[in-house]
């Protein structure tokens, strides 16, 4: 990726195929693939969207801060969409993406199971997978979510229960379940897929997925460039290691290692860890870290799936808020953005909504 040193000089991170699904939203926030040390405010941006059956380029809407799509049914099919970011008049990023646009129905009714293997994202509430499920529902997909943990009372975004089921630990780490014994795949000191599935029952078969959706927790404490790539060679070794033991344990399972969302402003890292952990360092971590998992998983054939979250959460407006006071002599109150890292609901389902096109993707 570009250094990142000076405004001239700026990375967007986007995989080369992305999905979208006809009739829901499609959303790409430029806060979550656009890698700089600078205020997105320092760029223009110029999205050239060539959507199949779209002559008119009505379909998409370029906005201040994201692009953005619902498909209707003319714009099933392959398209491009090209991202250009501009420092003034100069030319400093670009990235083009192919984007497959998928009917909501399946052909004919599918059963897949999904175990997620993740942190709090998914373990704190389990809204992500509860409206996972609702929308692959509508897409004439029937989504067993499979675990040794719950969240019985998850809702998705119409406020329907959908007890959801996972192996999401809030904290955690690639390292915690890759070697630690208390992880539910260390068995005698070793990742054990198999032996995990016979301990508790669990099957899974061609075809079903398991989700790594981790990064939070390792990319928090490294505080310079340095240390961040050495985090990131354990984190991809270790990942490395997971995908080939959990597909030589269950040939044909499809894996999706889902990208890390972007995170809120500064005044969340301060209401969350005063002056521990800055913004832009997490942020700088995140992008290095997105760059790696694009250089080693895009455009994989062995059924190995990038899952594009970190650029679908809106970090604007759906991220929590608290009414709080100026100052001390101010006592009139503002909205203020309080969680750095979880979103209020509307994001944990815009979350759940990232994951479901590329699930929708893989069937007829």
């Amino acid at each position: 990726m570009n250094n990142g040193l000076d405004p001239s000089s700026v990375s967007l991170q986007l995989p080369s195929m992305l999905y979208g699904v006809q009739g829901k939203e499609l959303n790409l926030y430029f806060d979550g693939f656009v890698s700089s040390w600078f205020d997105l405010g320092f760029y223009n941006f110029d999205v050239i969207s060539n959507i199949v059956g779209d002559a008119n380029l009505l379909a998409s809407r370029q906005e201040n801060y994201r692009w953005t799509i619902t498909p209707g049914p003319a714009n099933v099919g392959l398209s491009s969409v090209a991202f250009n970011a501009y420092y003034g008049p100069t030319l400093v990023g670009c990235q083009s993406a192919t984007l497959r646009i998928k009917p909501l129905l399946c052909a004919a009714p599918v059963s897949r199971k999904l175990l997620t293997i993740g942190d709090s994202i998914i373990g704190n509430n389990g809204q992500p997978l509860a409206e996972l499920v609702n929308l692959c529902s509508q897409g004439n997909i029937t989504l067993t979510t499979v675990g040794t943990k719950s969240n019985l009372t998850a809702t998705d975004a119409q406020n329907v229960v959908r007890p959801v089921y996972h192996e999401a630990v809030p904290g955690k780490s690639f390292n915690y379940f890759y070697t630690d014994g208390a992880s539910p795949f260390v068995f005698g000191g070793q990742f054990d897929f198999a032996q995990y599935l016979n301990v508790n029952g669990i099957s899974l078969s061609a075809d079903d997925w398991v989700f790594i959706f981790l990064g939070i927790n390792d990319m928090s404490g490294p505080t310079s460039d340095a240390a961040m790539q050495a985090s990131i060679g354990l984190m991809l070794a270790q990942q490395n290691a997971m995908i080939a033991n959990i597909q030589a344990v269950v040939p044909g399972i499809r894996v999706g290692l889902v990208t890390t969302p972007a995170c809120a402003p500064q005044d969340s890292f301060g209401a969350n860890y005063g002056s521990g952990l800055v913004g832009w360092r997490y942020k700088r971590n995140r992008a290095l870290w997105l760059d790696a998992m694009l250089s080693s998983y895009d455009k994989r054939s062995d059924k190995v799936f990038l899952v594009p979250a970190h650029v679908a959460l809106d970090t604007r407006n759906n991220m929590q808020v608290s009414n709080t006071a100026f100052n001390a002599y101010n006592t009139a109150t503002f909205s203020k953005q309080v969680n750095a890292i979880h979103p209020a609901s509307s994001g944990f389902y815009q979350i759940g909504a990232s994951l479901f096109p590329t699930i929708r993707a893989q069937e007829n």
